[in-house]
Parts: C-alpha cells; sequence; structure tokens
C-alpha cells in the first residue's frame, strides 16, 4: 500500500485523522498519545507496524494537522519519501517492523519530526525543550568564550568582559533579537555579575554571571513555542524539566508558578524568570548561608 490521493473508502481516512489528532493534542503524558496512536494503526493487533501501517500513520497524522493548522499537507511523494526514510531510522533491529518501543523512542528522538508537531500543533516534549535549551545555551556561551579567545576550562571565576567592547559585537550575532530583549538581557547580565561580585568594576560582566543569566534566558527560548515572551501553565512543567533536567510533580509545578508569577498574571514572564532564578535565588541562599555562619560563630 502506498499513499493514495482518494480514500479507500469513504470517510475512512478522515475518521482516522480525527482519532489520531484527539489522541495527539490532548493533554495526556506524551508517551502515553504515542502509545494511542501506535495502537491505532496497529491493524493486526501484533504490537508492531510494517510499512503499510506506518506509512497510513504518517499520512494521516500530517494530513490532520496541516487540516487543523489550515496548511496545505506534503505533497503524497513527499510523504512517502518521508515515511520511507524514517521507517528505516525507526526499525533499529532491520526485521521489516516497529515494535512499540522503536516506535516511542523515534518520535520522541526523532527533532525533525519534534520541531514540526511543536511549529504546527505546539507539541512541546520534556527532551525537545532540553535540546532546544542546550543548543540556545552552547551557542550564547561560545559568544563569551568566542570574544575573550580562552577555553572554557581555562577560566576563573571573576574572568570580565568591558560591557561596552562586548555588548555591541554580542548584539550583531543576536540579530534576530528584539531591541527589547537585547535591552533586558544586557540589563541582567549587568544585575547579576554585580550581585555575584561586589567589589568588580562597574560596567563589567563575570562569566559566572554571563552563564547563570544565559542558562535561565536559553530554558525558557527553549519553552516559549509561540515567541510571546510569556509561559503559561501547561508550558512551566517543560521549563523546570529542562532547567533541572528531571520532571517536576504536579505540586512542584504550582509551588514554582506562585513564587515567580510576581504580577499574578497565572503565566511567567521572560524578565519574572530571569530575576527569580539569577538574583532571588541567590539572594535567598546568600541570606541562608549569611544566617548558618552567624548561628554558629556564637
Amino acid at each position: 500500500m502506498r499513499l493514495q490521493n482518494e480514500q479507500s473508502r469513504e470517510g475512512y481516512v478522515d475518521v482516522f485523522e480525527t482519532i489520531a489528532l484527539m489522541c495527539l493534542i490532548n493533554n495526556d503524558d506524551y508517551e502515553r498519545r504515542v502509545d494511542y496512536i501506535f495502537r491505532l494503526f496497529d491493524f493486526d493487533f501484533s504490537n508492531n507496524l510494517d510499512m503499510n501501517e506506518f506509512i497510513l500513520t504518517i499520512q494521516t497524522v500530517m494530513k490532520g494537522l496541516c487540516k487543523i493548522v489550515d496548511l496545505n499537507p506534503p505533497s503524497l511523494q513527499d510523504m512517502e519519501h518521508f515515511a520511507d526514510r524514517f521507517f528505516s531510522s525507526a526499525d533499529e533491529n532491520q526485521d521489516g517492523q516497529i515494535s512499540m518501543n522503536e516506535f516511542v523512542q523515534f518520535v520522541k528522538q526523532n527533532w525533525e519530526l519534534q520541531d514540526w508537531f511543536l511549529k504546527f500543533a505546539d507539541i512541546q516534549t520534556y527532551e525537545n525543550a532540553l535540546r532546544r535549551h542546550q543548543e540556545k545555551e552552547q551557542f550564547m556561551i561560545q559568544q563569551f568564550l568566542g570574544f575573550k579567545n580562552i577555553k572554557e576550562n581555562d577560566i576563573y571565576v571573576k574572568i570580565k568582559s568591558n560591557v561596552d567592547v562586548f555588548f555591541p559585537i554580542l548584539k550583531r550575532q543576536l540579530k534576530d533579537m528584539s531591541y527589547q530583549d537585547f535591552e533586558l538581557l544586557t540589563k541582567y547580565l549587568i544585575l547579576v555579575s554585580n550581585a555575584l561580585y561586589k567589589d568588580q568594576e562597574e560596567d563589567f560582566i563575570n562569566y559566572q554571571g554571563y552563564k547563570s543569566v544565559i542558562n535561565a534566558w536559553s530554558a525558557f527560548d527553549g519553552c516559549d513555542i509561540n515567541y510571546d515572551n510569556s509561559i503559561d501553565k501547561n508550558e512551566i512543567e517543560f521549563l523546570i524539566a529542562s532547567m533541572e533536567n528531571y520532571k517536576p510533580s504536579k505540586e512542584r509545578i504550582q509551588q514554582e508558578l506562585k513564587n515567580i508569577d510576581a504580577d499574578n498574571s497565572g503565566n511567567i514572564s521572560r524578565e519574572e524568570w530571569i530575576k527569580y532564578n539569577c538574583l532571588d535565588k541567590f539572594s535567598s541562599a546568600k541570606a541562608l548561608t549569611i544566617f548558618y555562619l552567624n548561628k554558629h560563630a556564637h
């Protein structure tokens, strides 16, 4: 069975498109959603997808998603090529079938597919949020290291960059960043560096402060899927997970939302997130340290 322009019988593909989309865009755990889709197209109940079943899975999901976002679906030839290529990648033991585990791992680790889901269906995963966070962070760290012309393992805590020289260079590298975002970024690079090292010269940033801000900034970028500088209650779990590399509990999510959401909007702004992670936490930790030292000094 190759991809067809016409449905094999009236309503057949449309019904499956609807069911597949219901599985895909509900609020259930991501792996459970993938499990539902796998079982939907495992027509012979073999707990494996053969090539025909896999092709129909790709066709149905892509066509259904394109319909709900009002996009023209890829051509049948492109979808067939896409399915053939992905089948070879997913079939790890090359037995001509894709097991449930192979299917789940393939969907979770294929960044091309993950980004497609993210762009057209706002479907985020912990793995993709972490990957997007790390890629942005690595790029931003290299801007500092490249400017200083040094290697990371040669860096001492107080290595500094003069902002009058560094910021214009950084701005050129971040040409797609808005003026407002760049102003916010540079503001916190200076604030956090000064908070870490009170005795340093004015208008300098240090590597430790830079890295702290960039880590939080990049995590936010990886989870702000609609680019509105705001994280809603459905996105915050991915934000916390990408920062700490573990899935937070519902109680932790609610507590963090309460801690960070300074204006009680129900969402977390980029500035609230950066301030909380890079200044508020630092101030709290410093206060606790001083309290502990004073307590044990007497």
